[in-house]
């Protein structure tokens, strides 16, 4: 995984993160195998369809569900370890449409919250008022409000 700053802005930032291509096919070609063993194509036996037809009929959908599963992964790891305090969901895109020979290259954009310091509340003083009501003014305005 390679990973470059596009943006850093105030509270913004951006990534380009590059996949290598091998990592892809090798988890697109594990999830073929569990596709080969479930798979049911008329005229062969259940789990006895051979990887070429597997690859032709399923090859694009299981290819992009992998990548799909390892953008969100890669996303979700590297958040994790720059312990990045979101503000709002990332952004994720891919560069352009992935090729099968092809390393795979997405950009996730987001903005982070403020690095706030806490205010030192032992230096604040309040001053206390005291007002004095008299009897009277209560009554006098009691009798203002019910008329």
């Amino acid at each position: 995984m390679h990973v470059k700053e596009t943006l850093n802005k105030e509270l913004k930032r951006a990534f380009e993160i590059t996949i290598p291509n091998q990592q892809i096919a090798e988890l697109t070609e594990k999830r073929m195998d569990e596709v080969q063993k479930q798979a049911a194509i008329k005229g062969f036996r259940p789990g006895k369809v051979p990887a070429n037809i597997l690859k032709q009929k399923y090859g694009n959908e299981v290819r992009g569900d992998v990548i799909d599963a390892v953008i969100k992964d890669t996303a979700q790891s590297f958040l994790q370890e720059k312990k990045f305090n979101l503000a709002a969901q990332p952004k994720i895109e891919l560069a352009k449409e992935p090729k099968p020979d092809e390393d795979i290259t997405f950009s996730i954009a987001f903005e982070l919250y403020a690095d706030l310091e806490e205010p030192d509340y032992t230096k604040i003083k309040l001053e206390k008022y005291k007002v004095d009501i008299s009897e009277k003014e209560v009554d006098e305005k009691i009798e203002e409000l019910n008329s």
